[in-house]
């Protein structure tokens, strides 16, 4: 074997690196970076030059099988900053035993024995050393980083490596800084958790800051161009044997409506409706009660648009595409479908008179070869609350039977269109990294269309991702195309592909989990859907009700505002998030009405969590300690029978040194317009801020009353109701505390009130996760009702 070594030593004297071309392009040359070309003695070469000379060889005119088979480069020594983006090298991300799984496997669709890699960086510098002094991987990472982020490197900041075979590289940049705690058994105790004989929990501490020009957190993908092998040489393809494992990809079209898009398009709702299982019929599907005619005959309207009736129409059945959108502001010149201009849109809609965003959407279905649309606003007659009464029950079947969900993702109302051109920030840079006298290496480099892991929790497609309505419209859909700011999306309940990926790098879908969901899924689902913004407080749960329809058909479940009968514990262990930022805010508010029971996180409007049951731990798991001995779903109220110990919470209220933020939470009222209030609620004790077992997290703001309730003189707490002024001084009332579910060191428990709406029955006003069980060992079992 000849075994020359490949190093600044063995270049040729006075050989000039190639000049860096302008952006989107970067250019860079190999240096100090010591790799040995090991070539067979089958090729017969007696010098350096000959292999030389060999290596810039056009690969068209090697004559001799695969260069890869007869010259081989071996890598450098194994660098502790990247490992060479090796992922079988690398630190394995593994799954837990909590259900968290490796992020390329909860990302991707990929062998199960696929090696996951996730490599820490805890300071960029070293990385940026790491480079100079010669390593090529590194040096790859910093000048792709200063390709879509000029000026990166300034100031304190730490990544992360995602690696995975046949995937891009994922480069995770934060300004801040990191380090690391590890907690031994005694500690956790404190804190109420239980861990093995032996095991400690190892936490990451990341404190990360948010400048103008430094956003938090950036992430770019690096893979591999794909260039046809007679573009490339000899050399092109043995060089790239160094990094072997990153992904090929294409770019991403820089206009939303170009030839390319409309391909992407066509491609995957055909590839669906022929090889998957996502539509609930196989036949022709039945149009809505009402769609619109994109291809009428000019002889009936001459722009070929004109609203039609399913039942006096010439068809019934036909492909047709929805849309998923977020209203925008609606005044006298809204364009829609009322009372008074049904008539006129039966008779025909002039193209030019639609809002931009339904413009593209005819265009988008003409191009497809669709001949109906439905748009809620046009099909439903609006201010007809008899008409939404027949149509919302039906958004099951709408979104469920059509071809195709268009969801404008990139629009924030009608009119914005959603075939634009895409800002110059989502581009894709070419990054050649060349060595003159042996080949180059070839990459592309683009900002990250979604932050990895936000695809699991929904994904952030911009407005539409806070909106309620448009959550039951993803869920009910057989197939959706997402116009996202920076690429398209396509999702069936089958797998979901972004624009630019290679074939087959698909993912999971996040609206496949209506077919399989489970309790907990569930959960996850409400967590998600409970921070999304709704205009009518009363639409909160018609606005999930055709989702829990299907699951209930499907899974035998029985549907109680928003929660499953067939679950009582974990349907309520929820609790209200809290505010994260200075000074206090609730973040969930009461409803101007009575919408759900208070046991029902619908009984509230603001996000909610179920992480108290989520908990997972095989080794101390949670007990469930309640029973719900009956449901009546037409009052509200269910008996439970349980442990119970009578107490006070007392809340103490002091005046804020933060000033109330508008759009924040509730909107923490007081009768002084210059004072806003922080408020603390503990039991005492039981809890206590800042030692042992957490304060109690109220549902919404609470308030001391005192009454007559069915005759009786009562004093106890409720929650503020709608539009009354928060108290601006400390005070305590009587409560209840139930036990919901327990584990050696820790249980999860309800705050009751007296109801003043159902007599002599008790409402919920809070809960506390981290009590010591052992307070309700003397606890009398009661039998008593919660509305």
């Amino acid at each position: 074997m000849y075994e020359p070594v490949w190093d600044e030593d063995g270049r040729e004297a006075g050989k000039k690196h190639q000049e860096a071309e302008q952006q989107p392009r970067i250019s860079r040359t190999l240096e100090k970076q010591t790799v040995r070309v090991i070539a067979s003695k089958s090729l017969q070469l007696s010098s350096y030059a000959e292999l030389t000379a060999l290596l810039q060889q056009p690969f068209s005119k090697f004559a001799r099988g695969d260069p890869r088979d007869l010259i081989q480069i071996r890598p450098p020594a194994l660098c502790s900053v990247c490992y060479n983006l090796d992922p079988y090298a690398a630190p394995q991300d593994r799954s837990g035993e909590d259900g968290t799984r490796a992020w390329a496997k909860a990302e991707y669709a990929i062998p199960p024995d696929t090696p996951v890699a996730k490599i820490k960086i805890s300071k960029s510098a070293e990385l940026l050393e790491s480079a100079q002094h010669g390593c090529l991987t590194c040096a790859i990472i910093a000048t792709s980083l200063s390709g879509v982020s000029p000026g990166w490197e300034e100031g304190e900041s730490f990544m992360h490596l995602f690696l995975a075979p046949n995937l891009p590289l994922v480069v995770r940049l934060q300004h801040g800084s990191t380090s690391s705690l590890r907690t031994g058994k005694e500690s956790m105790v404190d804190l109420g958790v239980l861990l093995p004989e032996g095991s400690a929990m190892n936490w990451d501490i990341e404190i990360t800051v948010s400048e103008e020009k430094k956003p938090q957190a950036l992430e770019i993908e690096i893979y591999k161009r794909n260039i046809a092998p007679e573009q490339s040489t000899v050399g092109d393809l043995v060089l790239g044997e160094l990094i072997r494992d990153i992904g090929t990809a294409t770019p991403v079209s820089q206009h939303a409506g170009s030839v390319e898009c409309y391909k992407f398009i066509k491609t995957h709702v055909e590839r669906c409706m022929l090889s998957h299982n996502c539509s609930s019929s196989g036949h022709l599907p039945k149009l809505p009660d009402r769609v619109i005619w994109v291809k009428a005959p000019q002889s009936e309207t001459p722009s070929g648009i004109r609203l039609v009736e399913s039942q006096t129409h010439g068809k019934k059945r036909a492909p047709y595409l929805t849309l998923s959108y977020c209203w925008g502001p609606v005044s006298p010149s809204t364009f829609m479908t009322d009372e008074s201009s049904l008539e006129t849109h039966k008779a025909g809609i002039a193209y030019t008179g639609l809002p931009p965003l339904f413009q593209d959407v005819v265009d988008l279905a003409r191009l497809l070869g669709i001949e109906y649309v439905w748009i809620d606003r046009l099909c439903i007659v609006q201010g007809s609350s008899t008409d939404f009464a027949r149509q919302a029950p039906k958004m099951g079947t709408i979104y469920g039977n059509a071809t195709l969900t268009i969801a404008a993702a990139s629009a924030t109302s009608e009119s914005d269109r959603i075939l634009v051109e895409r800002d110059l920030k989502w581009s894709t840079y070419d990054l050649k990294i060349t060595e003159p006298s042996m080949g180059k290496l070839s990459f592309q480099v683009r900002r990250r269309s979604q932050p990895l892991g936000m695809e699991a929790r929904g994904g952030d497609y911009g407005k539409v991702s806070t909106r309620a309505w448009i959550w039951q419209e993803r869920m009910l859909s057989a197939r959706t195309i997402f116009f996202t700011q920076s690429a398209l999306k396509f999702e069936c309940h089958a797998h979901s592909i972004w624009e630019g990926f290679g074939e087959g790098v698909t993912g999971p879908s996040w609206s496949a989990q209506l077919d399989n969901v489970t309790y907990k899924t569930w959960m996850n689902l409400v967590e998600e859907y409970t921070q999304r913004d709704i205009t009518r407080p009363a639409d909160r749960l018609p606005a999930m009700a055709a989702t829990m329809r299907r699951i209930a058909k499907a899974r035998g479940w029985s549907p109680l505002y928003g929660m499953w009968a067939s679950a009582p514990i974990d349907s309520l262990g929820w609790h209200a998030k809290e505010w994260d930022g200075p000074g206090f805010r609730h973040l969930c508010r009461v409803h101007p009405g009575f919408y759900a029971p208070t046991w029902s996180w619908a009984s509230v409007e603001g996000p909610v969590s179920y992480v108290n049951v989520k908990r997972m731990d095989a080794y101390d798991p949670a007990v469930a300690d309640l029973e719900v001995t009956k449901w009546d779903a037409a009052s509200g109220v269910i008996t439970v029978r349980g442990r119970v110990i009578a107490t006070e919470v007392r809340c103490e209220v002091t005046e804020s040194p933060f000033p109330e933020e508008e759009e924040v939470g509730d909107s923490n009222p007081s009768a002084s317009e210059e004072k806003t209030f922080d408020y603390h609620y503990n039991i005492p004790g039981l809890t206590q801020r800042g030692v042992g077992a957490m304060p109690i997290t109220a549902d919404v703001a609470l308030q001391p009353w005192t009454g007559v309730i069915n005759g009786e003189n009562v004093s106890t707490v409720i929650r503020v109701p709608d539009g009354e002024l928060w108290p601006e001084k400390s005070w305590s009332g009587n409560c209840l505390c139930l036990m919901v579910q327990r584990q050696t060191l820790r249980c999860l428990v309800l705050v009751l009130g007296q109801s003043r709406r159902v007599p002599g029955a008790w409402e919920r006003i809070a809960t506390v996760d981290g009590l010591e069980p052992t307070l309700f060992d003397l606890a009398a079992r009661v039998v008593f009702e919660i509305a």
